[in-house]
């Protein structure tokens, strides 16, 4: 396993700016749409504890602060965490961990509500297994599992050695949703759609069973 090494050579390399958190030219404005549609799939967070896996520099940490009890914002590259915080001083709920996303350990049953917005394209697939069974031990009975990834992609390939993703078929994560949590919803991230005729940005909202 690689435990994202190839992945992070090449994110450390990356200014703190949302066009790099794309890897991709986005119209004005993108970004706000893109972020008010994934909150539309988002549970009721009030009072929640939140994990935010793969940060980068903070796109939904104003939400996740205002609505949740603690938020705990994780991301590999320090000069994106460094963004985030400073794009944020007042969310005093907010705690900011740089680490490499397979080498966290935290208390079983402590979050209410775990997001990933494009983590697991730079994991392998043993390496994904084993993060979703950690998310499982994670969260609370009754805790929600949102997470984002790019599949089916094979268009827009960088000339970026450094670059690394593993694109795989929606089926792959199905099958291992199914063995831990029960799907809420599913389907593609319609900006992406509108904008760029790209279906393959694909989100799901799972839970953990309440007993």
């Amino acid at each position: 396993m690689h435990t994202i090494k190839k992945p992070n050579q090449y994110w450390q390399q990356q200014e703190p700016t949302i066009q790099s958190m794309y890897k991709r030219w986005v119209p004005p404005h993108f970004n706000e749409e893109e972020i008010s549609e994934i909150i539309g799939y988002l549970p009721n967070l009030a009072n929640k504890r939140i994990l935010d896996l793969a940060a980068g520099i903070g796109r939904f940490t104003h939400h996740f602060s205002k609505e949740g009890k603690e938020l705990i914002s994780v991301d590999i590259v320090s000069d994106f965490l460094e963004k985030n915080k400073k794009e944020h001083p007042n969310c005093t709920n907010v705690s900011f961990l740089c680490s490499n996303a397979m080498d966290l350990q935290f208390k079983d049953h402590y979050f209410d509500f775990v997001f990933i917005n494009w983590l697991f394209i730079y994991l392998e697939d043993e390496e994904v297994s084993l993060l979703i069974d950690r998310i499982h031990r994670w969260l609370t009975p009754g805790g929600y599992f949102f997470f984002r990834e790019t599949c089916n992609f094979t268009h827009q390939k960088t000339k970026d050695k450094n670059y690394y993703a593993k694109y795989r078929a929606l089926s792959f994560y199905e099958g291992l949703i199914e063995k831990k949590f029960n799907l809420l919803k599913e389907g593609s991230i319609q900006a992406y759609i509108n904008h760029f005729a790209d279906p393959a940005q694909s989100f799901w909202l799972c839970k953990k069973s309440e007993t």
